[in-house]
């Protein structure tokens, strides 16, 4: 909601993917954040919905390398925009 952009909005989330190694499918999101920041009173489905769609719009072509391994972990810190991106 925009009370709750408005409560985070310049802030940082980090976010983690892991990768299926074979696929390059998204297979598990973690979002990682102290339970006192304002991210701890955001709904869970807000989290879900935002899991559900890196897993279904984004994927990696994993290298040689990559193949190797049992999963890949990708992981960054996300700022927080003001606004919505579609306005």
């Amino acid at each position: 909601s925009a009370e709750e952009r408005k409560r985070v909005a310049g802030k940082e989330l980090v976010v983690t993917q892991l990768i299926d190694s074979s696929t390059g499918k998204v297979i598990e999101v973690y979002f990682n954040f102290i339970y006192t920041a304002p991210f701890a009173t955001i709904p869970v489905s807000t989290y879900r919905k935002i899991e559900l769609e890196l897993k279904e719009k984004v994927w990696f072509t994993p290298t040689a390398d990559g193949k190797r391994m049992k999963f890949i972990m990708n992981s960054w810190r996300q700022e927080i925009s003001r606004l919505p991106a579609d306005k």
